[in-house]
């Protein structure tokens, strides 16, 4: 297979965030007289969505949307803080984009965060970088997918799309992508492998040699 263009997921994929968003949601809960989530904890609530991570750190304990208003407050003072990206992932763009591939990135996160971040640890990298917007399902719903490989000008089958968990593979299946998993993020090999990937890496430069790169 010849591809020409890859997507990837940010969170857990090319950034670990995790610090940033659990610090941001401890201090929402803490604010509402709450108690903090664990690490561990926050990190198995990414990935579905602000409304999803809210409702899920509430359980019912608290207003969803103060603890929302509040989280977006916090992160929005911590999201560069503690963020760094994974290991090789710039190397990674820069390999792709010197063989002029289109790179895109696709999040679930609100969208003026995911611009800020990305545009923040790699200003230049992606010629689309989208979050969550009101008129799209999130992800795995295929429509935004679907709409940003438009965008790049490339044919389903010439994408990859990598992504740290679950929803992400389902998401690249869903619109006909090649899913590639990012076992460097949030989630397990084994949960990447059930949920359908293609290929699952372990660092993000060996994706190169599934791609067929050849200095």
């Amino acid at each position: 297979m010849t591809y020409r263009a890859a997507i990837f997921d940010l969170d857990g994929t090319i950034l670990n965030t995790l610090d940033d968003l659990a610090d941001s949601l401890n201090a929402a809960l803490v604010y509402l007289k709450l108690p903090a989530l664990e690490l561990e904890t926050v990190r198995q609530m990414i990935g579905h969505g602000l409304n999803n991570l809210i409702e899920t750190a509430c359980d019912g304990r608290c207003p969803v949307e103060i603890l929302k208003v509040n989280f977006k407050n916090e992160y929005r003072q911590r999201q560069l803080n503690k963020t760094v990206p994974y290991p090789g992932i710039r190397n990674l763009f820069e390999r792709l984009a010197d063989r002029r591939w289109a790179l895109g990135v696709l999040s679930n996160k609100d969208h003026e965060n995911t611009k800020t971040i990305v545009e923040h640890y790699f200003p230049g990298a992606f010629q689309i970088v989208q979050g969550a917007l009101p008129d799209l399902p999130l992800k795995p719903d295929p429509a935004a997918v679907i709409e940003m490989v438009k965008n790049l000008e490339a044919a389903p089958r010439e994408t990859i799309y990598v992504g740290d968990s679950a929803v992400d593979i389902l998401t690249a299946k869903n619109a006909n992508l090649t899913p590639l998993g990012a076992a460097w993020g949030f989630r397990t090999k084994t949960e990447l492998i059930e949920a359908g990937a293609a290929a699952v890496f372990d660092r993000p430069i060996d994706i190169l040699e599934y791609i067929g790169y050849v200095r």
